[in-house]
C-alpha cells in the first residue's frame, strides 16, 4: 500500500490526511478522532472546522474523499434522506445530530448505516464490562462516490488493542504506483572510446573566445 501513498499531513492531534494515487481520481483519506460528548462547544466547532479545512485543502485531482474514525456520535436507527441508511443502531444523540448536519453541508453519507449486517457487525465500541455497545465510529464518503463503497462492517474480536472494534470498508477503486523522479545518472567517462574523445577534443579546440 505504501507505494501508492503520495503524501500525508497532520492537521492537528485530531485530524490527519493521506493522499493516495488512484484511477480515475486520486483519493484523500481523513483519519479523525472527535471530542467526546461532554467537550466544550468551542472544541467541537474547532474539530469540524479542521475537517472542513482539510477537505478544502485537498488537491483538485483528489476528487474522492473518505473520512473515517471515532466521531463519538450516535446516529441511531432513523434513516435520513441520502445520508443515513436503515441500519444504524440505538437513538441519535446531540453529537449525532451535529454529524448528520456536517454530512448535509459536505454532501456526504454515513456508509456503515447502509449495509445490512448482524448487529454484532454494526457495533463499533464495547464497554470494558461488555454491558454497553454503541455505533460511534463511522466511514463517510461523498455522495457522488457512494457506489465505490461495496460493504462496511466490523470484525469483532480483531486484535486492535482497543475497546473499539475494527471497522472495515471494501472500496472498489484502481490504485496507481506513484512515479518517483528519476535518480541522477552519473556517466562513466572511462568507457568513452578514444576516437570519440579525440573528436570531441578537436571540436573544442576549434572554438575561439572573443
Amino acid at each position: 500500500m505504501s507505494k501508492y501513498v503520495e503524501s500525508f499531513q497532520t492537521m492537528s492531534d485530531r485530524v490527519i490526511t493521506i493522499h493516495i494515487k488512484a484511477k480515475p481520481n486520486n483519493i484523500t483519506l481523513l483519519q479523525i478522532y472527535a471530542p467526546t460528548a461532554d467537550a466544550e462547544e468551542d472544541e467541537i466547532e474547532t474539530f469540524y472546522a479542521e475537517i472542513q479545512g482539510a477537505i478544502e485543502e485537498t488537491p483538485r485531482a483528489d476528487a474522492v474523499v473518505y473520512i473515517l474514525g471515532d466521531f463519538n456520535a450516535k446516529i441511531g436507527e432513523m434513516a435520513e434522506a441520502d445520508i443515513v441508511g436503515k441500519f444504524g443502531l440505538g437513538e441519535r444523540n446531540e453529537a449525532g445530530d451535529r454529524l448528520v448536519q456536517f454530512c448535509q453541508e459536505q454532501h456526504m453519507r454515513l456508509t456503515n448505516t447502509w449495509f445490512r449486517q448482524p448487529r454484532r457487525r454494526l457495533y463499533t465500541w464495547i464497554s470494558p464490562s461488555g454491558q454497553y455497545r454503541n455505533q460511534i465510529d463511522n466511514i463517510l464518503c461523498q455522495q457522488r462516490w457512494k457506489s465505490s463503497v461495496q460493504v462496511v462492517k466490523t470484525f469483532p474480536g480483531a486484535d486492535c488493542g482497543s475497546d473499539h472494534e475494527l471497522l472495515v470498508a471494501k472500496i472498489k477503486m484502481r490504485l496507481c504506483s506513484v512515479k518517483r523522479p528519476p535518480a541522477y545518472q552519473k556517466f562513466d567517462t572511462s568507457k568513452i572510446g578514444p576516437s570519440y574523445a579525440a573528436e570531441i577534443r578537436n571540436r573544442f579546440e576549434l572554438l575561439t573566445i572573443e
